[in-house]
């Protein structure tokens, strides 16, 4: 490849000791070589100073910072000064216990240069063997998002885009910074908030990212119901149709997540939650206060009637 950019791929990092190397091998791989990684650590307290301290010495495109106290702890305060140390016409987010196909950076940066294109994506699985493939054209993989409301398809969960996957261009970014107080969410606030600008968007179809499903994930201690997950789930609800209240769309949709969640909360005998965000439930059904009431008292007894709290029109 003739023009080669920098490419800079940001890695935050909590007690990854055991799965982070794997991921910096699998960046090492690349057959795209014009790259910087940023690992910043979020306060681990096993070995990832010492695997980082081996692996700094190995490359010297790998670099290693622990987050400063100007950044609110966790994975976004991390991400968010990864960039300020990054200096990559692309930026790459990445995590600490993913991995890339061998010719990710290659493919995606061929063909943003190519077509000229802002944000580029590819598919993602959780099947380590379809990372196995090598691709020879790579042009008949990729097209070209043509919609302008792309942002809206992705808050009705139309497009699967996980944050390490895209490739995004910098100038695109400088304006998008993590919210630091979200600990759920966050990837898809802040990629709602990317898609939302005028971009133009390549797709490449075809697997070129891994995504490790962990016991110790934030999205299955929400599922569990854990009590400051489950409930910033609601919180991001609240915010999501707070901002988008004038898009018929997106407010249905979020009004039937809220329902979804509604349901999940009473079966899994978590009523509180409810009790918590009561008026905002009770909007979501669009029944009035007696209504949803006698509902929730009928929900919370026998764990059924919910097909009859069907939105009231």
């Amino acid at each position: 490849m003739a023009e080669q950019p920098l490419v800079s791929i940001i890695i935050p990092t909590y007690n990854r000791a055991h799965l982070i190397g794997e991921t910096l091998d699998s960046v090492l791989a690349q057959t795209y070589t014009n790259w910087e990684c940023i690992v910043v650590d979020d306060g681990s307290t096993d070995a990832t100073d010492e695997l980082m301290a081996k692996y700094c010495a190995k490359d010297s495109r790998i670099r290693y910072y622990h987050r400063p106290d100007e950044h609110l702890p966790g994975g976004n305060g991390a991400r968010n000064y990864g960039f300020k140390m990054s200096k990559g016409e692309y930026i790459q987010w990445f995590d600490s216990d993913d991995l890339m196909h061998v010719e990710s950076l290659e493919i995606k940066v061929r063909n943003i240069i190519r077509s000229k294109v802002d944000v580029i994506i590819s598919k993602t699985t959780t099947s380590i063997n379809k990372l196995g493939t090598q691709y020879s054209n790579l042009r008949k993989e990729f097209d070209i998002v043509e919609k302008n409301d792309f942002y809206i398809d992705f808050i009705k969960s139309r497009n699967n885009i996980l944050i390490g996957d895209p490739i995004i261009v910098r100038s695109k970014t400088i304006d998008v910074i993590f919210d630091e107080k979200l600990i759920r969410g966050q990837d898809h606030d802040y990629l709602i908030r990317l898609f939302s600008q005028s971009l133009k968007i390549g797709r490449i179809r075809n697997y070129l990212y891994y995504y490790r499903k962990s016991e110790n994930s934030i999205t299955r201690q929400a599922a569990n119901l854990k009590f400051k997950f489950a409930n910033t789930q609601i919180l991001l609800n609240k915010k999501m149709l707070s901002k988008y209240s004038e898009i018929d769309e997106v407010a249905f949709e979020y009004h039937r997540k809220n329902r979804k969640l509604y349901r999940s909360y009473i079966e899994k005998n978590r009523p509180y939650f409810v009790f918590l965000h009561y008026n905002f439930f009770r909007k979501s059904f669009n029944l009035s206060i007696v209504e949803f009431s006698i509902y929730l008292f009928l929900n919370m007894i026998f764990k059924k009637g919910f097909d009859r709290m069907k939105y009231k029109i």
